[in-house]
């Protein structure tokens, strides 16, 4: 069959992340914190405590009372009598009287009957005696019990992606372990006769598998795990095996090559010969990448991406990441640049074609982006390229000195 019925890509996603939606957050396993960064949290989390659990000082100086301070300033300063100095981590008892100042440092717990805390650059000290040259008001700078988190709280919401801040609150409320969505699990097939392991001498028209490698590093970036990988050779019956095994284990199974409309191309027919396939697209309005399909088996994603190195990277990368960001399984990734270009770029009539480029400074120090040329097949365009720009399926190219949006490579 011919791809007379292309997918734009946008709808592709939607697709792909409307099904994972569904699937992907069966699944709940408890983790320890340690481990938490980057995972999708699978219940709320709750405050066991309050936050603090005492009134403490957000600045080094003195605990007043604040009574004890108005109308000071530097021609008329409040005179206070040092009643002492507390010490960081222990607990205060002993109450503060009017009249009288105690030293605190930054975190330091207040006295009872102290409602503030006069900065040290708003004081000068002879002796025992403390000159106050700045008023304050009842809580200024002091956090109250519970004014950062109150017991009982909803502290964080189900599905909050976790980062260094949610950990460091977690960690603040003495959370050993939370339960996350698992990991997605995938695996990589790449398909062909032709292809072969690193390592392995090769014949003339045998090409090395670096298609896994890629992906394996993109599934990394995107918080996933390769459950496992194979060489596939152009044999219905060995895929529809492997194919059958990543259904059994995972929950996205990627096919690299056999997407096409070759005599030996028959991915679309494996992956439909399962009870339940279900067809998404097959053919994406997008250069490279055209021949992409996408189906799905139970609750399993099949993706069938091109062969080719950068396009299968460019596609992966254009489906997948928007996907799981949708999800909110993925953080935005580096803000696009803009960048000037440096000669005119043609696009595909009707298709989203995908330019890779390599960034570059001009002599005024503006940032340059220079169209890597060359069919996708080319090995060397992934190792020079910094990102890609698109150019829309309605626009015929890109004039140079235009300025674009380079979107920079992920993982």
């Amino acid at each position: 069959m011919l791809f007379f019925d292309l997918t734009p890509v946008d709808p592709a996603v939607d697709q792909i992340s409307a099904f994972l939606e569904r699937t992907l957050f069966k699944r709940v396993e408890s983790i320890p914190l340690d481990q938490a960064y980057g995972r999708k949290l699978a219940c709320d989390i709750i405050a066991p405590e309050s936050v603090p659990n005492f009134e403490k000082s957000t600045v080094d100086g003195y605990a007043v009372k604040a009574d004890d301070t108005v109308g000071a300033s530097d021609t008329i300063p409040a005179l206070l009598l040092l009643d002492g100095q507390i010490k960081m981590g222990e607990e205060v008892i002993t109450p503060l009287i009017s009249g009288r100042a105690r030293k605190i440092p930054t975190g330091g717990m207040l006295p009872p009957g102290a409602d503030a805390a006069v900065m040290i650059e708003h004081t000068e000290r002879l002796g025992d005696d403390i000159f106050v040259s700045r008023s304050v008001a009842p809580g200024d700078n002091t956090i109250r019990v519970g004014e950062d988190i109150t017991e009982g709280d909803i502290v964080l919401q189900k599905g909050t992606l976790l980062g260094a801040g949610q950990i460091g609150a977690l960690a603040t409320l003495s959370i050993e372990h939370v339960d996350v969505y698992r990991k997605p699990r995938f695996c990589i097939l790449s398909t062909g006769d032709e292809i072969r392991p690193l390592g392995t001498p090769l014949k003339i028209g045998e090409v090395r598998d670096s298609n896994a490698y890629v992906l394996s590093s993109q599934i990394k970036a995107l918080g996933g795990t390769v459950v496992f990988t194979s060489l596939v050779g152009d044999d219905p019956s060995a895929l529809h095996d492997h194919v059958a095994r990543g259904i059994e284990e995972t929950d996205i199974v990627l096919v690299s090559g056999g997407s096409s409309v070759g005599e030996k191309d028959f991915t679309k027919a494996t992956m439909l010969s399962f009870p339940e396939s279900r067809l998404l697209f097959h053919g994406l309005k997008a250069k490279p990448g055209k021949p992409t399909l996408a189906a799905t088996v139970s609750d399993t994603l099949l993706l069938g991406l091109p062969g080719h190195p950068a396009s299968c990277q460019i596609i992966f990368q254009s489906l997948m990441f928007p996907a799981f960001r949708r999800l909110g399984l993925k953080t935005s990734g580096a803000a696009p640049i803009d960048a000037i270009l440096s000669e005119n770029c043609h696009g595909a009539p009707g298709r989203t074609t995908y330019q890779a480029v390599r960034l570059e400074k001009n002599d005024d120090g503006q940032v340059v982006c220079r169209p890597l040329r060359g069919q996708s097949g080319l090995v060397s365009l992934l190792a020079k390229a910094d990102g890609y720009f698109v150019i829309p399926e309605n626009e015929e190219g890109v004039y140079a000195g235009s300025l674009v949006s380079v979107q920079m490579m992920e993982g």
